[in-house]
């Protein structure tokens, strides 16, 4: 900064770092929410697969045996 800098510098030159850092702020933000779509929907993938395949293998204790198959063919995945 000049030494005979003025009060319109100041200003402007603070707007310019507020500005950088706002624009900052929004891009990181933005970045970040994408990351956690994307991992919050390959999780759900993830799981979507584990649960099809437990209920085609029938993964589960044979006691728990007809409520886990009703819970299958009541979201759609396949028993067999």
């Amino acid at each position: 900064m000049p030494a005979n800098a003025g009060f319109i510098y100041l200003c402007s030159s603070f707007n310019f770092r507020m500005s950088i850092s706002i624009c900052t702020a929004v891009v990181a933000g933005i970045a970040g929410t994408l990351l956690c779509n994307q991992l919050v929907t390959d999780h759900v993938a993830y799981l979507n697969q584990a649960t099809a395949e437990q209920c085609i293998t029938h993964s589960w204790p044979a006691e728990a045996h007809q409520i886990h198959m009703d819970w299958c063919a009541d979201n759609g995945y396949a028993t067999k």
